[in-house]
């Protein structure tokens, strides 16, 4: 089972850095994401103009409201809040089996988008 996630959590790494055009460092997911810069570039790469305000300042609160920036513009694209995981799902790495189910829900809606 963890080598499953292990290649779930690489295949959510490579899309995202492929959808947005950026490279994620060679730390764990969870922390190349936990700041919710990668998140909302993601997603405004697919649709842009979704986030808004990208907050590169460093500190908790700032990382927070990235997070949710980013979930609120998922939701806005159309997923289910059943596809999407919780702030602390990502931020205090409770959940990342969430967040990648959150990533390939957004692939399938694209699938359904571009097809």
């Amino acid at each position: 089972m963890a080598v499953e996630n292990a290649e779930w959590e690489q295949t959510a790494r490579e899309w995202i850095e492929t959808v947005g055009g950026f490279k994620l460092g060679s730390d764990s997911l969870q922390h190349e994401l936990k700041n919710g810069i990668a998140l909302c570039n993601f997603i405004n790469a697919l649709q842009p103009g979704s986030v808004q305000k990208v907050s590169k300042l460093p500190g908790p609160f700032n990382q927070m409201e990235n997070i949710k920036a980013f979930l609120d513009a998922v939701e806005k694209y159309g997923l289910a809040k059943e596809d999407t995981f919780v702030t602390v799902d990502l931020f205090e790495g409770r959940n990342m089996k969430q967040v990648i189910r959150t990533i390939y829900a957004i692939g399938r809606k694209v699938r359904k988008i571009v097809v």
